[in-house]
């Protein structure tokens, strides 16, 4: 994890994205959704960076999997008997659900098992009013979201607040690029900011 070595130049860029994170916190949104587009891990990688950048620097911070449903993870009969985001959703205390970090200040809520209810009705019903009750607790709040090409589950999450979005270079074409943005504002979410991954490298960036 590049953000676990201050001073190289795949943390730098996690630095600056976490001054940019800092700064729409100070000004009253202290989460931001971090997605691709096409499938992919690759925001994961920059999700949990971002995390830890966070973490790094004394706040307290929530890094959630917001990839429920057996599309994105493991099948419901193989996943941990814990509670996650989905359990979160129908309910579930969120102190319950959390899990210490690889760092200090740093919680982890998985995405959960899955059951019958549906996804898109539980984030438009419930993740707002659970990411800002989480606010409450942490200085931020990341959310790795599935790919916008998947579903609109990212876009929804992101609703009255940021979405970063992570892409492998060459991956997408820019007018795709352009109608995702438009589709992101659309619904009343901020694009903070693209991260371009190099497409035959080992996790640099450009």
């Amino acid at each position: 994890m590049p953000a676990l070595n201050p001073g190289t130049g795949e943390a730098d860029l996690f630095r600056h994205l976490r001054l940019a994170l800092e700064a729409q916190a100070g000004a009253g949104s202290p989460r931001v959704v971090v997605a691709g587009i096409t499938n992919g891990d690759v925001n994961v990688w920059i999700g949990a960076n971002v995390a830890l950048a966070l973490a790094g620097t004394g706040q307290r911070v929530l890094l959630v999997d917001g990839r429920m449903g057996d599309r994105f993870g493991t099948p419901v009969e193989d996943a941990p008997d814990t509670p996650g985001l989905y359990d979160v959703l129908l309910g579930a205390e969120l102190e319950s659900a959390m899990s210490p970090g690889p760092v200090d200040l740093l919680e982890v809520l998985p995405a959960g098992r899955f059951g019958d209810a549906k996804v898109p009705e539980l984030i438009a019903q419930r993740f707002v009013s659970v990411m800002e009750s989480a606010a409450t607790e942490f200085d931020h709040v990341v959310v790795i979201g599935p790919p916008l090409d998947v579903c609109e589950d990212s876009r929804a999450m992101a609703v009255d607040s940021s979405i970063v979005l992570a892409l492998v270079e060459g991956s997408v074409s820019a007018n795709a690029l352009r109608q995702h943005a438009d589709r992101i504002r659309a619904v009343g979410a901020r694009l903070l900011g693209i991260v371009l991954v190099a497409k035959h490298s080992d996790r640099n960036v450009a």
